[in-house]
């Protein structure tokens, strides 16, 4: 297994894990990400980067967390080095804790399914590697899982779901309750984004 730059820091059970199969998915949906070049999926090290899709959740998710994980509904899962626990980050930014080490975690994945990847498996065959189900209109904006759902390439859905948290976080501060629309557009380093135009 050729590993990649962020190997040596990595939890030990994630380390563990990788050892004998360098990126996999779980039955339960969750796809735990590989180190180097040599894997599945994205590596451990394009999904941590700071230009990556983490652009749009620097508002809910810390700067030194290492997500390690992502199901096929895009939620994401990651731990913080030197801190106890494994945390979920949902589509609307809200984080929660989902095990006490990163080991309980993975046995705990491998036999368990959440319910908005049981609700999107009622109706669609697991996408491929690099992409999820992400449904249309957005969860944040009202959108369900046993409803439309689209397959969009994992970095930009969750590029999306970012930007529209972000939004509907800020929506909420000023008042803003009625959303009239999405407006995609450009930012001024070229990615493309999404905001919300707001009714009142």
């Amino acid at each position: 297994m050729r590993v990649g730059a962020l190997w040596n820091g990595l939890d030990r059970d994630l380390q563990l894990a990788l050892v004998k199969a360098n990126g996999f998915e779980l039955e339960s949906g969750v796809r735990v990400l590989g180190t180097g070049a040599e894997t599945p999926d994205f590596s451990l090290e394009e999904w941590n980067a700071p230009d990556g899709w983490r652009f749009a959740w620097t508002e809910f998710l810390p700067s030194d967390a290492v997500v390690f994980a992502y199901d096929i509904v895009g939620a994401s899962f990651f731990y913080r080095p030197g801190e106890p626990g494994v945390h979920h980050l949902d589509f609307d930014g809200a984080k929660y804790p989902v095990a006490e080490t990163l080991g309980q975690y993975l046995a705990f994945a491998a036999t368990h399914q959440r319910e908005g990847v049981a609700l999107a498996r009622r109706t669609h065959p697991a996408p491929e590697p690099r992409v999820v189900l992400a449904p249309i209109p957005p969860q944040v904006l009202g959108g369900k899982l046993d409803g439309t759902l689209v397959q969009m390439r994992a970095d930009l859905a969750l590029v999306a779901a970012g930007d529209l948290a972000t939004e509907v976080a800020a929506g909420t501060r000023a008042g803003r309750t009625v959303a009239a629309g999405l407006e995609p557009y450009v930012d001024e380093a070229g990615r493309k984004r999404l905001r919300i135009e707001w009714l009142r």
